[in-house]
């Protein structure tokens, strides 16, 4: 883990190779979304993956409202700044990326948190960090 003053912070997480997937089970507890604090979420992704995020989510019991670009996310953002407790988006999109839209959130009094993934990093992204 790196993290800088008002850069973020960057989580390396490596996986072991496996031969084989191993059975195991879990218990869960509930997570009640409406208990302490705004757990309406705004996702943001141009791939596919925002369709089985968002219903993994909502089974969960998360409010969603999805957008497949951060130019359409900001959108819903402005409409509604107060609305949501915590925004998923994709670095790399199309219009406008993930980080051109944490930028235009960070310029607002946002008070949730913003979670920034990629499912691959190229030179371009490399340089943020």
């Amino acid at each position: 883990m790196t993290s800088e003053v008002a850069k973020g912070t960057t989580f390396s997480i490596l996986f072991p190779v496996v031969d084989g997937v191993e059975q195991f089970h879990t218990t869960s507890t509930a997570i009640d979304p409406k208990d302490d604090f705004n757990m309406s979420i705004l996702l943001v992704d141009d791939d596919s993956i925002r369709l089985a995020t968002e219903t993994v989510l909502t089974s969960r019991g998360f409010t969603v409202s999805s957008a497949s670009d951060g130019k359409e996310a900001l959108d819903l953002f402005k409409a509604n700044p107060t609305k949501y407790g915590l925004i998923l988006t994709d670095l790399s999109m199309p219009r406008m990326s993930g980080v051109e839209l944490t930028k235009e959130i960070g310029n607002s009094n946002f008070a949730g948190s913003i979670l920034l993934s990629t499912g691959h990093l190229g030179s371009e992204e490399e340089e943020i960090y």
